[in-house]
């Protein structure tokens, strides 16, 4: 009975391990293809879609206090290092990025910046990155990050930042997935939006205050509505 439990168990952690593999597998495909081969995706400057989520991002800092001294910044997710680069306007950064082809392009387009190989799991497990950012910005990111693993995810970037610290995170609104998924359906490896309650729910939990929420709207395609597609909030580290 003990050695079957004990095969049991090995077949189980296999199976596990043989599906993150494909997974893993199929993101760094796709990333990579996206970041590094497509040219509306892997330029140094912001594209259209781009240039609109960093307008508003920008005018965060203008409630971020302390904004007039060099923050310390982590770029979670952060491609080709478009935003990564904006960032560095407003302090010292560094991009962090688990898709190696991405990671090494990034350094190619901007070798001024900092950019780390890894998931947000590996990163947080070094003591000395806890609690020393004044802000971390997520863009576009929390979407594909499995529902089960998200709340978890949240955490780690809570450890990653100092006390009082800000969150800009930026993803899809659930609210409207099945009207633009009429025009435009998502095709990324996980696409696991949230809704702005789910977000908040989250986020609360894990000892974060809402500043400030904008929302941007789209056109999946050129014959279709604008949808206020994207959410972009602003969130303090067990502030008020």
């Amino acid at each position: 009975m003990g050695l079957f439990r004990t095969n049991l168990k090995y077949e189980t952690d296999l199976k596990k391990y043989i599906k993150s593999w494909k997974v893993k597998t199929k993101e760094s495909k796709f990333y990579k293809n996206l970041f590094v081969n497509d040219p509306n995706w892997n330029k140094k400057t912001p594209n259209e879609e781009e240039k609109l989520r960093w307008e508003l991002i920008k005018d965060f800092f203008k409630k971020i206090e302390n904004k007039n001294r060099d923050l310390q910044i982590l770029d979670v997710g952060s491609g080709r290092g478009w935003l990564t680069n904006l960032l560095s306007d407003y302090g010292k950064v560094k991009g962090i990025e688990p898709v190696g082809a991405v990671v090494r392009h990034a350094r190619k387009l901007f070798p001024e910046l900092s950019f780390v190989l890894g998931k947000l799991n590996d990163f947080v497990k070094d003591s000395e990155k806890a609690g020393n950012y004044d802000l971390i910005v997520c863009s576009e990111v929390i979407e594909h990050i499995p529902d089960d693993d998200k709340n978890k995810f949240v955490h780690n970037i809570s450890l990653l930042l100092k006390k009082d610290g800000y969150l800009i995170l930026t993803t899809p609104r659930k609210e409207v997935s099945n009207e633009w998924n009429k025009y435009l359906m998502p095709n990324q490896p996980v696409e696991d939006w949230l809704s702005e309650d789910e977000i908040k729910e989250i986020l609360n939990k894990n000892s974060f205050n809402v500043i400030d929420l904008k929302r941007i709207s789209l056109q999946p395609r050129f014959d279709a509505p604008k949808f206020e597609i994207y959410q972009l909030w602003l969130f303090r580290k067990g502030g008020k």
